[in-house]
């Protein structure tokens, strides 16, 4: 008898785009976390950058099977994940800009507070168009303020 000789077959086509799956998903997820335009993206527009992943996941399978888009897939799955595990075991250096989340909520509650004796008064006082035009554009102001913190361009006054 003879042994049968198997041949060892290495598709590096496939190889190279399962590598470059890994780094896509690596570099988006330190793109999520650390852009501006990343954090838009991840916390607004969830389903757009999942779209953005998986189209990038489909350029880089484009000319294959379905199997080699499901393993780009998940070589594209298992960068981003690392990159989350990576940085929820290391612990992150407190930002310079911290404290602007405590100015936000110190206006934020002046504001509030304003916004509810105004109306308070005028309740009680009788309806008075110009106090509550003025106390509509404090809410205005106050909502201007809040989405203005949530996106990092907030300066106290």
């Amino acid at each position: 008898m003879t042994a049968a000789r198997m041949s060892i077959f290495i598709d590096l086509s496939l190889v190279f785009r399962v590598c470059a799956g890994f780094c896509w998903g690596f570099v988006f997820a330190v793109f999520l976390r650390r852009h501006p335009a990343g954090d838009y993206l991840a916390t607004q527009r969830e389903e757009f950058a999942a779209a953005v992943g998986m189209a990038v996941n489909m350029a880089i399978a484009f000319g294959t099977g379905w199997a080699s888009i499901l393993v780009v897939s998940v070589a594209s799955l298992l960068g981003f994940l690392l990159h989350q595990f990576v940085v929820n075991v290391t612990p992150e250096a407190p930002q310079l800009g911290a404290y602007k989340t405590v100015w936000v909520l110190e206006d934020g509650i002046a504001i509030t507070g304003n916004i509810i004796e105004r109306l308070h008064d005028t309740l009680e006082n009788g309806y008075a168009p110009t106090k509550v035009s003025r106390t509509l554009l404090q809410a205005i102001r106050l909502l201007g303020l809040l989405k203005a913190a949530r996106n990092g361009r907030y300066e106290p006054q």
